[in-house]
Order: C-alpha cells, then structure tokens, then sequence
C-alpha cells in the first residue's frame, strides 16, 4: 500500500530506483565457499 500511496503523491517514475545487479543489497555467496569441505 506504501508503494501506491508514494506514487500517488507525484512521484515521478525517473526518480525511482531499479534493484538490479548494480544496485544490490544482497550479500554475495562467498562465506559459503568452504561449506561442506573438511578441514585441511
């Protein structure tokens, strides 16, 4: 309901942003390199 109320305020559709690859909050993979593997 937040998102139809923002752009029902004028919210023009140039000022929002895109979640893409360059603009990810996602944490990457790499802390689960090692899972599964056996200490050397």
């Amino acid at each position: 309901m937040s998102i139809v109320q923002h752009r029902q305020n004028g919210t023009r559709t140039a000022d929002l942003v895109v979640a893409d690859e360059s603009h990810s909050v996602q944490p990457g993979t790499s802390a689960w390199a090692d899972f599964g593997r056996r200490p050397s």
